[in-house]
């Protein structure tokens, strides 16, 4: 079975999705966020089988994340998991970066602590150091990697 997208469905994705970062970054939220929607209807289901869904979709979790919205971030954190599972190092730190910035500090403790014991600080390589550093202080005791 083949798991790309057509040539042309691929550009056709594209273009959207360079035109919501357009708009993303102008400010206009509400058109930058239908152009996503519209670029992950083109996909075909099963939509996570593609790279391109998978990217879109961990892409539309970071809009969200960043725009602050962060009960669709975790509706589309939902969506990927189903491809990747819960602990998936990716969906885990998506989900304690949301957690994190919406204020639940319990929650992203318990995320990023349990990241850190296992992954140390490369898990959080990439990221802004703020969430490094939360995990270094909420990493269990006995469990504090260096």
């Amino acid at each position: 079975m083949d798991d790309s997208l057509s040539t042309e469905l691929e550009a056709e994705i594209e273009n959207r999705l360079l035109a919501a970062r357009k708009a993303w970054t102008a400010g206009d939220l509400v058109t930058a966020e239908k152009l996503i929607e519209e670029a992950w209807g083109k996909i075909p289901e099963p939509k996570l089988k593609y790279a391109t869904g998978q990217i879109l979709g961990q892409g539309a979790v970071r809009f969200y994340l960043d725009t602050k919205q962060f009960k669709k971030a975790r509706e589309w954190l939902a969506v990927i998991e189903t491809r990747y599972g819960s602990n998936d190092a990716t969906i885990l730190l998506l989900l304690g970066e949301i957690a994190f910035e919406e204020g639940s500090m319990e929650e992203a403790a318990r995320v990023f602590g349990n990241l850190y014991a296992t992954d140390g600080a490369r898990a959080f390589s990439g990221l802004d150091a703020k969430y490094l550093k939360f995990a270094q202080s909420s990493a269990p005791p006995g469990k504090r990697r260096r």
